[in-house]
């Protein structure tokens, strides 16, 4: 399993302990992927491992890594 994977795998559980904590449907919130600082092949292998939602804080970071991401 990819280091990436096993992250993502923490972080879901935790939203999955906090939304039965508050009573609350899975559904109702919205895992955002921040990208900052990481590299566009690392936000592939996230949408690969089914992150939809990224955040950049700099629209300049985000267009640097636009020409290696087909779709974006």
């Amino acid at each position: 399993m990819s280091h990436l994977r096993e992250r993502i795998d923490r972080v879901e559980q935790r939203i999955q302990d906090a939304v039965r904590r508050a009573g609350r449907a899975r559904g109702e919130v919205t895992l955002v992927a921040v990208t900052k600082k990481f590299s566009a092949d690392v936000m592939r292998e996230a949408y690969e491992l089914g992150l939809r939602v990224f955040g950049e804080n700099y629209v300049q970071e985000f267009a640097a890594k636009q020409v290696a991401l087909p779709g974006s």
